[in-house]
């Protein structure tokens, strides 16, 4: 998420995303984010998260996702 552009942030230039993302057609097993995240633990390679809505407008699929209400600006 640190790759996405701010609106209210200098030009700064943005720290690049590593990896390369994954082919639609030969999906590996987990998340389909694990292998570019920083993040990501054992479990996240190996089983997708479901998807949890947070409220009418917000929801998330991640094993590391906060479980007490507040945002995800961690992640």
């Amino acid at each position: 998420l640190a790759a996405a552009p701010s609106l209210h942030s200098s030009a700064s230039p943005r720290p690049p995303i590593r990896g390369d993302p994954p082919s639609p057609e030969h999906r590996p097993p987990g998340c389909a984010f694990a292998p570019r995240c920083p993040l990501a633990e054992d479990h996240c390679h190996q089983q997708a998260p479901s998807l949890i809505n947070r409220n009418a407008q917000q929801a998330v699929s991640c094993w590391l996702r906060p479980n007490d209400g507040s945002t995800t600006s961690n992640l």
